[in-house]
């Protein structure tokens, strides 16, 4: 059995958080559904693709979906850059649960009984497809 995944996630700061990161859906009217088909308890794995870089709603919006429909208490962590972990002003994720992207944090967490959130981001081929479709086609 692995080691614990060392996080300082703290449901009751979720809690307090999740009004918070929800003002993002009043704004980007996101879509998050499918959670029926997941298991009420254990370990799962979601894999995304956003395409805003290190400034994206899509961790914040899939938060608040996956704690308003299982609760703050279920294990959910996510996983980040190290890079946005290290920026100032963000270091509340890691009390919502967030850790530094890697193949062993993920593998821990999972074995841990933990639901994970790994988003690949598109990088620079994304801001590519934005600034081609706001120029006309010309990038």
């Amino acid at each position: 059995s692995a080691a614990p995944i060392e996080v300082f996630r703290d449901p009751e700061f979720v809690g307090r958080l999740l009004p918070v990161l929800d003002r993002l859906r009043v704004y980007f009217d996101p879509v998050v559904e499918g959670f029926e088909r997941v298991p009420e308890d254990g370990p799962f794995m979601v894999v995304g693709n956003h395409s805003g870089g290190n400034l994206t709603p899509d961790s914040g919006v899939f938060t608040v979906a996956f704690c308003s429909y299982f609760g703050v208490e279920r294990r959910f962590h996510q996983l980040a850059h190290n890079m946005v972990l290290s920026a100032p002003g963000l270091g509340f994720l890691r009390r919502m649960g967030t850790v530094a992207a890697s193949h062993e944090n993920a593998r821990r967490a999972l074995e841990g009984g933990a639901a994970v959130l790994v988003e690949a981001s598109e990088g620079r081929r994304s801001v590519r497809k934005v600034a081609t479709a706001s120029s006309g086609g010309r990038a």
